[in-house]
Parts: C-alpha cells; structure tokens; sequence
C-alpha cells in the first residue's frame, strides 16, 4: 500500500505492548512521524492494512487508539495511561525502560515525559467527516440537540444541513443554533432529500440525523434511503410492524447503513453486562427484571401545550403506544441485549391512569424467554417525583448483575458465596472486556453519561459507514449499534402488548 502523505520522515524499531493496557497484542513495523504536510485527510500507513481516520481537536477514544496503535505500532514499555484533550489529540503518558533512536537519533523518549508520536500525526491530519443533515430539532426539541450533541462529540460527523422544522422561520432560526449555513436549510424534509442528492458527490449530505415525532420514521428513512443517504433515526423505528418490516427490505435492498438510537446499549458497563452473560459466568439466566420509572405525565401536561407531551400522547403522532412505545420499548430492548435472550410469549397490561389520555402512560409485561428465562418488565410516566431511574438485574444459576441508569459507570456483580463486586468503567481497567473499553472515552473515576451513550451509537455507526466508503477501512469485530433489525424486534414487541392488553391480559405467542 503506498502512502497517500508527502514529506514524510520514518523510523523503524520494535516494542511491546503493555498488557495492562488491555490490547494484549505485540507489534513490529514502521511508525510516521514529524508530518510537514498531509495532502489528504486520512492518513494511510505504508505497509499496514487498517486507515486511522485521525481526530483533530478532539477528545479521543481508547478505542481510537487502539485502532491506531495497530496501525502505527507504538512501542511503549509500561504504558500506563491515555490523556484526551483538545487540540492535540492523543498524548501517551508512560514510563519507557529504554530509549530508543533510529540510525540518525531521531526518535527521543525520556522516562517520565510525553511520546510525541500520535501527537504529531494526529494533530497535522484532518480527518474524513461523514457530512450529515437533520430533519426535526427545532426550537423546543428535546432529542434533536441530543443526537446532534452525540454526533459532534468524537469528531466523526459534520451537520452540514437540515430541514429542522415544519415551519421555515423556526427552521431558520435553528440553524444558528446547528451552525449550519442558512442557505443548505430547507423548507421541508422532502426538499431536503431531493435536492440534496443533487448536489455533487464532494458536497451532498452522506446520512441524515432523523429526529421528528414517531409518525414521520418509516417516511422520512424511506425516502433517505432511496436518494442513497445512510439513516440514524430516533426510535422507535415506525409506528407498526409492517412498515418496519418493509424498512428492514429496503435497508438489505440498498445496503446503506441504518442505525436506531436505543441509547441504552451505548453504555460501557451495558455492554460489559452482555459479555458477562455471553461467557457463561451467571449461569443459565433464570430472570431478568426491568423497571423504567418516571413521572412527567403524572398529570395532564399535554392540555397545557407542551410540545413533547402533546405529541407523545397523540396516537396520530407518536403511534398506538405510548408510554409502552416511548420508553417500554428501552425495556424490551435492554433485555434482550444484555441477555442475548429473545421474548417468545408474553402477558400485557396497560393503563392510561390520567383522566382523558389516549394511549396508555404505564405497562407491565411478563415474558418467557428462549432458554426457560422469565422476565418482568415495567415503565410508567406516572410515578410521581420519579425522573428516569432505568434499572436491569439478571440472574442466572450462578450469579447475579444489576445495572442502573443514575449510575451508569458502575455494575454490580453478585456471585453465590462471594461478596458482592462493584464494577467500574474506565479505558485503564483491564478486567474489562475490549468491547467496554472501546466505548470509554476516560480513566476510572471519570464518569461518563447519557451523551457519550447516545455518541457511543453515532461512532460505531461512523464506522460502518467508512468501510462502505473505503474498502480499506477495516472495522474491528467488536464494534456495533442497534440495527433495523432492533427496530424490526421494538414494533414486535408493541404489537403483541397491545394484543394481549386488549385481549384481557391474555399470553400470546411472539
């Protein structure tokens, strides 16, 4: 592979890995260093296989890093820790046993002091952003400038776009706020997709942020889709089965990238969870409980015009669900994910508890899982002075975990006869599996929260997205996201409650 880079200095040498450091790998190649000019905005290592889409100005990932230490072959003894900050990039900070230097003495490392090497490059290359638009988010949006925040975090996406309101003024007025050009706003989302894939290649939208009411999913991720734009959609991915069974043939059709923000599943210690289960160490999972409390409709907000009760409780707007669809669904979800179990019956009751409310604003659900588990889930919005304290235990032969969402860096591990573990997130823990540590962005005692969740999904997506773009962009296997195929299980999972709700509480088989 040649190198895309010009004037470019080289040394050669060999080291190893730290395994405390968690990549568990020992290299030998030739590293870049000392970049006068970068031409391109990937860099392209001669001689190894993976791109490393560098990061400016932004805060970097252990999983970039790793990444990227695959690719450049670091050679550090006793690497202690990864300090992220902006404008430089990656800085490594560790001990080295030995300095080393080519045939010229170019390469200096003193004990105690900075390594330059990722520095240098990272912070000389601009990298490849995915140019995104967003249809929704306006003024009075809650979700819009949560996925919009979840997208700029790690440097991946550009919003260069957008259609943000049904109304043009409102729209207009939110592309200060985006930091988009006020001449790429649009006056509709239809407008958006049209003339958007008619602008050159250098220059259209490549995917689009779909942040508007439930009624308007299936449409918009259909018609983005069509025009050739990877989709990131809100969930729930549409307001029935069938037209999310039609929008899982069209994403297989057109192999485009389509991603469903089921947050949840974006934090680390949620996926450390799922690879708990995954090893075998609990056991045979007996039962998984799942409790979604809140409290924000505990009264008729919707009478009173605010924007995001009034569309949540319209089924016209938000579907035949709606405390069920708008968080039960997250229940359902988690479940599955964490225990890599799939729902085979169920038993549904809903409750619409304010006065003149048309869909349901609390459910409980008893499942039976693949495998003999049993499962209780249930979400309200009803629980007065509650706000949005999602939690998940399983249990299996073995063992126990408990996660909860006020706490989301912490995981509670319960062995039989042995204390029970509490344990944190953080890229420097090595007893965390390569997954979990992929998606920390900072050492233990840091926590991180609902937007590196939420950004966790935006990343591993971006990732997708460039191999689709270059064949020599290789993903590691550990990366993934809510698919089509989650939203595809999320419809599922609504249909059959609201079956079996309006059958008397009856079991149905999924």
């Amino acid at each position: 592979m040649k190198s895309f880079c010009t004037h470019v200095r080289k040394w050669q040498f060999t080291c190893k890995i730290d395994k405390s450091f968690g990549c568990g790998v020992s290299l030998t190649g030739v590293a870049i260093c000392n970049f006068r000019q970068c031409s391109v905005r990937n860099i392209y290592l001669p001689g190894f296989q993976t791109m490393f889409p560098a990061l400016l100005g932004n805060m970097v990932s252990f999983g970039d890093l790793h990444l990227f230490l695959q690719d450049v072959s670091g050679q550090f003894d006793n690497f202690n820790s990864v300090e992220q900050g902006s404008g430089y990039g990656i800085q490594l900070l560790g001990k080295l046993k030995k300095r080393r230097f080519d045939r010229r003495g170019r390469l200096f490392m003193r004990f105690g002091k900075l390594l330059p090497l990722c520095n240098t490059i990272l912070k000389r290359a601009d990298m490849q952003k995915i140019r995104v638009g967003m249809v929704g988010g306006g003024e009075g949006s809650f979700i819009g400038p949560i996925h919009y925040r979840a997208a700029m975090l790690d440097g991946y996406y550009e919003l260069v776009c957008g259609a943000f309101s049904s109304n043009y003024e409102k729209s207009l007025q939110s592309a200060d706020f985006y930091h988009v050009e006020k001449s790429r706003i649009y006056r509709s989302w239809e407008d958006l997709f049209r003339k958007e894939a008619d602008l050159p290649d250098a220059e259209r939208m490549e995917a689009v942020i779909i942040a508007t009411p439930n009624h308007l999913h299936f449409p918009q991720s259909m018609m983005a889709l069509d025009k050739g734009f990877h989709v990131i959609c809100d969930k729930p991915a549409t307001i029935s089965l069938a037209q999310a069974l039609e929008l899982e043939k069209k994403v297989q059709e057109t192999g485009l990238v389509y991603a469903i923000t089921h947050t949840y599943t974006g934090y680390p210690m949620v996926k450390e969870a799922a690879e708990i289960v995954e090893s075998g160490r609990l056991g045979n999972i007996r039962r998984v409980l799942v409790e979604y409390p809140q409290g924000w409709l505990s009264s008729s907000l919707e009478s009173t015009g605010n924007k995001q009760a009034v569309w949540r409780t319209d089924p016209e707007m938000s579907g035949p669900a709606g405390c069920l669809g708008d968080i039960g669904t997250h229940a359902a979800n988690l479940a599955e994910y964490v225990t890599g179990l799939k729902i085979n019956e169920l038993c549904a009751d809903l409750t619409s508890f304010v006065p003149g409310r048309k869909l349901d604003d609390d459910m409980v659900v008893l499942c039976k899982m693949n495998g003999g588990a049993k499962g209780l889930f249930f979400a309200s919005q009803v629980l007065t002075g509650e706000e949005n304290e999602l939690k998940i235990r399983v249990y299996g032969e073995k063992g126990g975990i408990e996660w909860c969402h006020s706490q989301p860096d912490s995981l509670l591990l319960k062995m039989d006869n042995q204390p029970a573990a509490i344990l944190k997130a953080g890229v420097n823990y090595d007893y965390l599996s390569e997954k979990t540590r992929w998606n920390c962005r900072t050492p233990g005692g840091h926590p991180e929260g609902y937007i590196e969740a939420f950004a966790n999904i935006y990343k591993n997506a971006a990732y997708h997205i460039l191999s689709l773009k270059d064949g020599r962009f290789k993903m590691p296997d550990f990366i993934e996201y809510p698919t089509i195929e989650d939203g595809v299980s999320g419809m599922k999972f609504i249909e059959k409650v609201l079956e079996s709700a309006a059958a008397g509480n009856k079991w149905i088989a999924y």
